[in-house]
């Protein structure tokens, strides 16, 4: 059950912090520049070691699996809540994480709005004009 993930080595990890540091230092004033050069920066190849995922990240997977078109239904967040308590996240947290994944999930599915039925713009100036012209008609007969 335990997922397996790649990790960076902790002095590849200090090494690419650093380079990322000076790199932003030298193009602080080139922001198109900076973005290009921190994107081809990538750390170094083959020190990449292995380690377990936290319960935190298992409960994540769970969240998002469980998430219906972009809602949670109740009874499913009381039984995610229940499999928190287990894996040992207390409630408060778990709540942060079923919110982090609805909140990142949210921003990839937007759901569709329902198409209205609309009235013709033509038929609403259409019937201003037929009023206004029956109010002038009706105005000038009174006097």
């Amino acid at each position: 059950m335990d997922a397996v993930r790649p990790e960076l080595d902790p002095a590849a990890a200090v090494a690419y912090c650093r380079e990322a540091r000076r790199l932003r230092h030298r193009l602080k004033h080139a922001p198109a520049r900076l973005h290009r050069s921190l994107g081809e920066l990538r750390p170094a190849r083959g020190a990449a070691k292995q380690i377990t995922e936290t319960p935190n990240d298992l409960f994540a997977a769970s969240v998002a699996t469980a998430i219906e078109r972009s809602t949670l239904r109740y009874s499913r967040r009381l039984a995610l809540l229940k499999e928190a308590q287990h894996l040992g996240i207390e409630r408060f947290e778990a709540n942060l994480i079923i919110a982090m994944v609805q909140h990142r999930l949210g921003q990839l599915d937007i759901p569709e709005q329902p198409s209205r039925s609309r009235v013709p713009a033509w038929l609403i100036v259409t019937a201003v004009q037929v009023v206004i012209i029956g109010t002038a008609l009706i105005l000038w007969r009174l006097t």
